[in-house]
C-alpha cells in the first residue's frame, strides 16, 4: 500500500499460495470471487445447494446441516 497509496483495498491480493491451496482443498473458491452484483441471497443459496447439496452449510454447537437439509427445512 505504501508503494501505491491510491490502490483500492479490493485490488490487493491478500492470500499466499499456501492459503490458496488450502481453499482449493476445501473447495471454497467463493471467498476469492464475490457474488454477482445484485444477486439475492435466496438465489445464491439455491445455486449453492444445487451445486453442493451434501456440503456442510451450517454448523452450530456441534451439529451440522448440509445445503440439502437446510434447503429442505427452509
Amino acid at each position: 500500500m505504501v508503494a501505491n497509496p491510491g490502490q483500492r483495498l479490493s485490488a490487493i491480493d491478500v492470500l499466499d499460495e499456501a492459503e490458496r491451496a488450502r481453499l482449493d482443498e476445501l473447495s471454497n473458491r467463493a471467498v476469492l470471487t464475490g457474488p454477482p452484483a445484485g444477486a439475492a441471497i435466496p438465489v445464491l443459496f439455491a445455486g449453492q445447494a444445487a451445486r453442493t447439496p451434501e456440503a456442510v452449510a451450517l454448523t452450530f454447537e456441534g451439529s451440522s446441516l448440509s445445503y440439502r437439509e437446510l434447503d429442505e427445512a427452509s
